[in-house]
């Protein structure tokens, strides 16, 4: 077990009910300048399309405006979806950031769609997400950063400046894949939750075999925190009902006031499934709870840092949930 944990900031740039475009990019860079100011180690946003309840379309960009306005934190995406993009666009992209900002810039390499079927094949009409495809994008990519010239190409402003490159998933297959090319791995947790023993254990197996590295993991949990359980749990109905509602009824919606959840009745008992089952695996609770869950993941799954997504309504609320994440698991 690492004898400390690095926190990381995971942040998919939700736009709330009432909110705009604008509004939640903003919040996304406070988001940033306050895991600065705290204990964070790392900001991640992420990359998604077309999808009207989320604003992080545009990663490299987020990245860039969050690392000018932020000292020490380590800025990354989490992640770039390699399909969606040429290898030598993403080395000049996140080369760039690096040579702005020296030795705080991760890149975490993802497979997904990132939004509907229709938006990725506009994005790529040609997109491939197999396993074998996705190993040789990774490995075009790193030749971008570590060679003057790769299939006589030369990537100006990645060559030479390399980001923290990590592989993030959501299964074994992803797992083995990190492993291999010996780059760190971030699990998905809050999407994939039952997938979380096996893929970490395929990561430690496979990294086994080659004893001339050191592996590293994050695990990546939903955590709602709040000064009692009793908020706790009111700030987590809001994401209970999007899920649910998209899960049942099949609608898109933006991340409700919790009001809205606390005044909703569940008709069904496939509704009251969906509702309480959008936060398994989460932590919800006040602080000593969320200290005792995450201290208890970390020894479960022997990550060296935790990946902290968190899906409340309120920005201020927000706030205070990442603060109390950071003093439950301070010197532990």
């Amino acid at each position: 077990m690492p004898s400390t944990t690095n926190l990381i900031i995971h942040d998919t740039a939700p736009i709330v009910e009432g909110a705009t475009v604008a509004e939640t990019l903003q919040n996304s860079i406070a988001l940033a300048r306050f895991g600065d100011r705290h204990s964070y180690h790392r900001y991640w946003t992420a990359e998604t399309h077309g999808m009207r309840a989320v604003a992080s379309c545009a990663p490299a960009v987020v990245c860039t405006a969050a690392a000018a306005q932020t000292k020490r934190i380590r800025i990354g995406a989490a992640g770039v979806l390699l399909p969606n993009h040429p290898e030598l666009v993403i080395s000049e992209q996140f080369g760039t950031i690096e040579a702005l900002h020296p030795r705080r810039v991760d890149l975490a390499l993802g497979r997904s769609l990132g939004g509907p079927a229709a938006v990725a094949s506009a994005i790529n009409p040609h997109r491939t997400q197999d396993i074998e495809s996705f190993k040789l994008r990774v490995q075009n990519l790193q030749n971008y950063f570590a060679n003057q010239y790769h299939n006589g190409v030369r990537s100006v402003t990645g060559f030479g400046h390399q980001p923290q490159m990590w592989v993030l998933g959501t299964n074994p297959e992803s797992a083995q894949l990190a492993a291999e090319l010996r780059l760190a791995y971030a699990f998905g947790g809050h999407l994939h939750y039952a997938a979380m023993d096996s893929a970490i254990a395929a990561y430690h197996e496979t990294a086994a075999k080659d004893n001339e590295w050191t592996p590293h993991v994050a695990v990546s949990v939903g955590v709602i925190a709040a000064s009692d359980t009793a908020t706790a749990q009111y700030l987590a109905g809001s994401h209970r009902m999007k899920v649910m509602r998209r899960k049942i009824h099949q609608e898109r919606m933006h991340l409700p006031h919790p009001d809205k959840a606390a005044g909703l009745s569940l008709r069904s008992a496939a509704e009251r499934q969906a509702f309480e089952g959008a936060t398994e695996g989460y932590c919800v609770g006040d602080i000593a709870a969320v200290r005792e869950q995450l201290t208890g993941l970390r020894d479960r799954t022997k990550a060296n840092e935790l990946i902290i997504s968190t899906p409340i309504f309120d920005h201020e609320d927000r706030l205070r949930s990442y603060s109390l994440v950071a003093e439950s698991m301070r010197g532990l």
